[in-house]
């Protein structure tokens, strides 16, 4: 492609559009063609192909313009727009050029076709691509130029629709953020709602990225249900207003864990700090939440003086870091001991099987002996004889406990099964604890009933289950502990869920950010 003259003496751009005229014509001797014609010729390049091509239409689906991206490596890209433009002297070519301003929004031709729809506006083609993926009862759109080009779209579509925005996650996001949300509002759009991205996010993440841990499509969802209503003020120009107020709320400052007040168990913390250089307070909470679970099959709590209550040591730990604070890393060797024991339980098991087989097919041909209707060399026995011996050869032999002493994302029924058939202390401990939160226990039609059941585990009570297929149960004297290390997005799930809250189940939680 030819190049406008201002610009002949500066390098040539890696991008070059095939083009066929061989004289130069001045930069507004090319006036664009719109919508594009049917018998244009496709666009076409020198240099690699693109990776991603976004086609600008007309709210009739009529091309306009066509945006381009190369990525150079690393973070650095190169994006163009391309117009289909006419020259004075008749010649027509696709030029490397922004339309006019205001510049049409990409998605025009959806939001036609979809005039009630709410509409999610996000910051580039690409990340509005996959906002339509994620979010199909959106309209998702944006505008062309990146960050700093909000105010040279055309934002009037906006207008009687409900909008929401997804900002990236920095400071450009933010801005971009702020700035369409003047605009929309400018237009009469009937209400905007800002998404708050949750802490802890890489840098830059926008919904065209991979999920970070812990988050779902349901997060995302939950996220833009609740976004907060946004009140826009003109009072003041744009270059006039303050700088916009970060729609994330800065974290205060986080007080110090308490290692020392640990007592014995202080060095284990500070030990484990010096081998894994995780912070001290997921240290801290992750000794503290091993040792629980040790101790909690052997020892409760007496309330103070005056309560008359004795309840479990059991307790629901939650420890939040951000990528690359070593949460595994700092899980695994805590829980060795845990592992270690549950291996040795393992190992015992198998045999303890086989004794078990072998006594229950003994008892149970006893059983059938003493049943059988005639015995001793063909001598009938009386009922009160046959009850005697039954008496005496006992119950059926107990099956050895199941042994699992830890588990990452169990259902509240399986957790029950385990309780009345395996051993009487466990735990649900995960370096992942998104499994968990995000799991079938925690789904919407269970999650009340799931919370339920852990707030009577921590709170020392019978639980009874009475159920067609298994029958009339009561689970006493079990023991649970509960130790999920999480990411910041995924604990705002937690916290933020209004059945877990009014439940009573987050009260209970020991969390540590």
């Amino acid at each position: 492609m030819t190049e406008p003259a201002a610009d002949m003496f500066a390098p040539l751009p890696r991008c070059a559009v095939k083009s066929t005229p061989t004289t130069r014509a001045m930069p507004d001797e090319w006036q664009p063609v719109l919508p594009v014609p049917d018998d244009a010729p496709p666009l076409t390049y020198h240099r690699s192909d693109p990776d991603g091509i976004w086609d600008y239409r007309n709210a009739d689906g009529q091309l306009l313009h066509r945006v381009v991206r190369w990525n150079k490596g690393d973070s650095d890209k190169d994006i163009r727009s391309f117009v289909y433009c006419q020259c004075a002297d008749g010649r027509r070519a696709w030029r490397s050029k922004h339309l006019a301003e205001p510049r049409p929004l990409y998605g025009l031709d959806r939001l036609a076709r979809h005039p009630d729809a709410p509409v999610l506006v996000v910051e580039g083609e690409k990340a509005a691509d996959a906002a339509a993926q994620l979010f199909p009862e959106h309209i998702a759109v944006t505008s062309s130029g990146g960050s700093n080009a909000a105010g040279k779209a055309d934002w009037s579509p906006l207008a009687g629709r409900a909008v929401t925005i997804w900002p990236d996650h920095d400071e450009p996001g933010s801005r971009y953020a702020a700035d369409v949300a003047r605009l929309a509002s400018a237009v009469g759009a009937t209400s905007i709602r800002c998404v708050s991205l949750p802490p802890g996010l890489p840098a830059g993440w926008d919904l065209a990225d991979p999920m970070p841990d812990g988050m779902t499509a349901e997060t995302l969802a939950a996220m833009v249900t609740g976004a907060e209503l946004t009140v826009v003020s003109h009072e003041a120009e744009p270059h006039d207003a303050p700088e916009p107020t970060p729609l994330v709320r800065p974290m205060p400052p986080a007080k110090p864990f308490a290692i020392e007040a640990l007592g014995t168990l202080a060095p284990a913390a500070l030990a484990l700090n010096q081998m894994v250089q995780s912070p001290p307070a997921m240290c801290g909470n992750t000794v503290l939440a091993v040792a629980t679970l040790a101790a909690q099959a052997h020892v409760n709590v007496e309330l103070p003086i005056g309560s008359g209550s004795v309840r479990p040591v059991s307790g629901l730990f939650v420890t939040v870091g951000r990528t690359g604070e070593r949460k595994s890393t700092t899980d695994a060797p805590a829980m060795q001991a845990v592992r270690d024991r549950e291996a040795e339980l393992h190992s015992a098991y198998e045999c303890q099987m086989k004794d078990y087989k072998d006594a229950r097919e003994a008892w149970e041909a006893e059983r059938k002996a003493i049943l059988s209707s005639s015995r001793n060399g063909g001598k009938k026995v009386d009922k009160a004889s046959r009850e005697a011996d039954l008496r005496a050869l006992g119950p059926e032999p107990p099956p050895p406990l199941t042994p699992i002493i830890v588990m990452a994302e169990p259902t509240i029924e399986g957790l029950a099964k385990l309780l009345m058939t395996g051993q009487p202390s466990v735990g649900i401990f995960s370096a992942e604890g998104g499994q968990f939160i995000g799991g079938h226990a925690m789904s919407d039609d269970a999650k009340l009933r799931s919370a339920a059941a852990l707030s009577h585990l921590w709170d020392g009570e019978a639980w009874k289950r009475v159920r067609a297929a298994d029958g009339a149960h009561t689970i006493a004297n079990r023991r649970l502990a509960l130790h999920l290390l999480v990411q910041p997005c995924v604990a705002a799930q937690l916290v933020n869920d209004p059945v877990l809250r009014d439940q009573g189940l987050v009260s209970r939680m020991l969390l540590t950010f």
